[in-house]
């Protein structure tokens, strides 16, 4: 295996769990934009906080991840993403 290959994943992973650290933290401070997209979307505070400490967990562990693991990982992170999905689906932007 070259160093191109072992390395490749970190490159994509790290920047991935960086943006989903900062989504997670902004909904768990306040910030403006998710608190009116979940209040649009009339899921309340707590599937904010919900979803928040979601995308910390995922952001922290994504580049930890084994190949090893990557389907059990898929799988939760389809979960995951299903919220966001929706939301966009209702219009809500």
């Amino acid at each position: 295996m070259s160093a191109f290959t072992r390395w490749l994943p970190w490159l994509l992973q790290v920047p991935l769990a960086l943006v989903f650290l900062v989504a997670g933290y902004r909904k768990l401070i306040g910030d403006a934009v998710p608190v009116e997209t979940f209040t649009q979307l009339g899921l309340g505070e707590w599937f904010r906080y919900f979803t928040g400490v979601l995308e910390l967990r995922g952001g922290s562990t994504m580049p930890a991840l084994r190949r090893r693991h990557s389907g059990s990982a898929s799988r939760r992170w389809r979960g995951v993403h299903r919220g966001p999905e929706s939301a966009h689906g209702r219009g809500c932007s």
